[in-house]
């Protein structure tokens, strides 16, 4: 089973796409969750939202949905992928396709960068 990361925006904006395949952040996101912990780094999951139609169908409790339900200043972001690409650029030899990676970590910057802009929040979902 293959997974991707992709950006949520807590709105949407005509003018910009946040579109990104996530599909090597979501296979390497034992190791980058590893080199999080190392470095005390919030995890990948730690940016993850919650769908709303899936709390509801599981009738979670509003305090639960509250909590996965975080947004993100595009700030944040920023950092924690940018200082994911300078730990796994120091590893060359230990990460398939690094170059395609750390390509991939750009793009979610790029968006990222246009959300501050923009004055935009994210968080990250995931596809299975």
């Amino acid at each position: 089973m293959s997974v991707a990361y992709y950006l949520v925006v807590n709105q949407s904006t005509a003018d910009m796409s946040a579109m990104i395949d996530g599909k090597l952040l979501g296979k390497n996101a034992e190791m980058i969750n590893q080199l999080a912990m190392e470095q005390d780094l919030p995890l990948l999951d730690d940016f993850v939202g919650m769908d709303e139609s899936l709390a509801e169908q599981f009738e979670l409790s509003e305090e639960i949905i509250s909590m996965d339900n975080q947004w993100f200043n595009p700030e944040q972001g920023i950092e924690w992928f940018s200082t994911m690409m300078g730990l796994i650029a120091q590893q060359p030899n230990h990460i398939a396709h690094i170059d395609e990676l750390l390509l991939e970590l750009q793009l979610f910057i790029d968006v990222l960068q246009q959300l501050k802009a923009h004055s935009l929040q994210w968080r990250l979902g995931i596809d299975y």
